[in-house]
């Protein structure tokens, strides 16, 4: 297997990450460090060809990882389509969704699961001029066979894959947020269905102790997941978190995260990765996170897992094929076909004249048919379409009740439901948590394929020594079968006529 260069240009300086791997798919670390280089497109350009004469890896992949902040990206939803069909659908509406691209752009995209309809969650991502021109410059002296251009924050998705989390697996139909901590940065990865849908770059203080760097990761841990409840992810909920990185950090991180937020918290190692321990001065820069993202996106390389978007290679539309002398002869020849059975077939016509005739008749007889039956038909419409859509609300109330934390945790001051459709409802209340962590409790117990929850304010205050919070919510119920309730009846009772006795 051939060696894998990995580099990132970022603020000034040139990360890189040197490896090649064993037959079970571990890395086997043989170089990583970092020097100073010009923001320049072509200073840095320079200092890639001189890393790669340095280390002596002529012949080895190069995995360019480009920073968060170089790219832009608008979230979309998109119709059915085909995957040929896919990308020039992205691209026209990217085009109106993303500020300041045009058609020389490179623009590339993640493709989400379809939903029940068909359509699909886009998430479209183009290049800032200036990554974009450090990459034409790349390519156009390595050769697009050889490089590999991610995003920096996507690879970190391996560490929330089945083998790196063998005691806690991410549950299916759940997402996972992957903070990677470094010396100078923290990079933030929600995965859903391996692939990642929001990442954040984050800027840490020098300086700071770990506390105070602790609780800034927390409070941006926060605006993240309230930036993913607002978007087209909202529906997906955030079971797990994933730490790696800088080791003196993420016990004091995983301590914070457990004490407000009602996920699974889980700290995965960078040398899980890695096929032998690093020793020195490399074991040293390894533990302190600032080459993680490095060693996973070598880590995908190796184990040959697509980039979930690749600059180098993005999809772009099919170019249609023009029509050619062979298709206008295949045509002609069509046409010929066509006039000389014309005559062969017009015998046929006298005969579907009188067939239709016949039909004409017999369609006379059903409209008349479907003229005496018109009221009884529109009853039968009306009671099904009203049954389709009745919402049991006795153990619609009994679900709600029982998922709802009990009084005093939370206290439900006001209640009103009002229609929303066909098959729907929605109920507004508002209530009193003590403390406020109940309120998350609530809105994550309540969220599921039937209920979206959405809590525009929360307002804290003091009374007495507790803290509690007040709040509104937004409860949207869709209709769901009565034997689909956690509490729906087994046996069915029936009630006997007047004067008689019921089984």
């Amino acid at each position: 297997m051939p060696r894998i260069l990995a580099v990132n240009p970022d603020v000034g300086k040139l990360r890189y990450v040197l490896a090649d791997g064993d037959r079970s798919g571990q890395l086997k670390l043989l170089s990583l460090g970092d020097r100073e280089v010009a923001a320049s497109a072509a200073e840095t350009v320079a200092g890639i060809r001189s890393l790669v004469a340095e280390l002596k890896c002529e012949r080895a992949r190069l995995l360019l990882l480009v920073s968060r902040g170089a790219v832009d990206s608008a979230t979309f939803q998109v119709p059915p389509a085909t995957a040929e069909e896919l990308p020039e659908l992205v691209r026209n509406l990217a085009l109106r969704e993303i500020p300041a691209i045009n058609d020389a752009t490179l623009l590339d995209f993640i493709a989400y699961p379809a939903g029940a309809d068909g359509a699909q969650t886009i998430s479209g991502m183009s290049l800032v001029p200036e990554a974009q021109q450090l990459v034409e410059e790349v390519l156009k002296s390595s050769g697009k066979t050889t490089v590999r251009i991610p995003v920096s924050t996507h690879p970190l998705r391996r560490f929330a894959a089945a083998d790196m989390l063998p005691d806690a697996e991410l549950p299916a139909g759940t997402s996972a947020m992957v903070i990677c901590v470094g010396r100078e940065f923290a990079e933030l990865t929600v995965v859903f269905h391996g692939l990642p849908h929001t990442s954040r770059r984050i800027r840490l203080s020098a300086g700071g102790s770990a506390a105070e760097l602790c609780r800034f990761l927390g409070a941006e841990i926060q605006r993240t997941m309230l930036a993913v409840r607002g978007s087209a992810f909202a529906a997906i909920p955030l079971t797990q978190f994933v730490l790696t990185g800088n080791k003196e950090l993420l016990p004091d991180l995983q301590q914070l995260l457990e004490a407000h937020f009602d996920a699974t918290v889980q700290i995965v190692s960078v040398e899980a990765l890695l096929a032998a321990p690093p020793e020195g001065e490399t074991a040293a820069a390894v533990s302190a996170g600032d080459y993680s993202g490095l060693i996973a996106a070598v880590s995908e390389e190796l184990r040959q897992l697509p980039a979930a978007v690749d600059f180098a290679s993005p999809r772009k539309p099919v170019v249609r094929a023009r029509f050619s002398l062979k298709l206008v002869v295949a045509v002609l020849v069509g046409l010929l076909f066509a006039g000389a059975t014309f005559w062969t077939v017009r015998a046929d016509f006298v005969a579907l004249d009188e067939e239709q005739q016949r039909l004409q008749e017999r369609l006379g007889e059903l409209n008349e048919l479907l003229g005496d039956t018109e009221e009884r038909r529109q009853l039968a419409a009306y009671l099904s379409n009203w049954e389709k859509n009745r919402i049991s609300w006795p153990d619609e109330l009994r679900d709600l009740t029982s998922r709802i934390p009990s009084s005093p945790a939370i206290v439900i001051q006001q209640l009103s439901v009002s229609p929303a459709g066909a098959g729907s409802a929605v109920a507004t209340f508002s209530g009193v948590a003590t403390p406020p962590e109940q309120i998350s409790a609530m809105e994550n117990r309540l969220r599921d394929e039937w209920h979206s929850i959405r809590i525009p304010g929360i307002r804290e205050q003091l009374v007495g020594r507790n803290l509690t919070a007040g709040f509104q919510a937004t409860l949207t119920i869709r209709r769901r079968d009565i034997s689909e309730y956690e509490f729906a009846p087994q046996n069915s009772v029936s009630v006997s006529e007047p004067g008689g006795a019921g089984k």
